[in-house]
């Protein structure tokens, strides 16, 4: 993560903000992790960053949320046993898809 981070950083030329997403559970849903280098027994590098756990998260939130990011993303994510996904998804994409100024299927450019 650190590599990616300090490539992009430098080709890009700004701040970059350092986030994985996760397919696997982890401790939290968001945490803050770190990853250290220790020559000698000293620290010379603490780099912090962002994991997303995603099937720790409520896909329920982020299926209904406005994004396209998150509503996709919450396939991963964590489901209400007593819900059924179909009827979450397509309510969440029948919304995203009504609102004003969107072109539908078929319209021109």
């Amino acid at each position: 993560m650190f590599e990616y981070y300090t490539l992009l950083r430098q080709r890009e030329q700004k701040p970059v903000i350092p986030i994985a997403l996760v397919f696997y559970p982890g401790r939290e849903g968001i945490a803050v992790e770190e990853y250290e280098e220790i020559v000698f027994g000293q620290r010379i590098l603490t780099f912090r960053y962002l994991r997303i756990s995603l099937p720790l998260l409520p896909a329920e939130e982020y299926a209904r949320a406005e994004s396209v990011l998150g509503a996709g993303l919450a396939c991963a994510m964590r489901l209400p046993r007593d819900r059924d996904a179909r009827g979450l998804f397509t309510a969440g994409a029948r919304r995203r898809s009504n609102r004003p100024g969107r072109r539908r299927a078929g319209q021109g450019l």
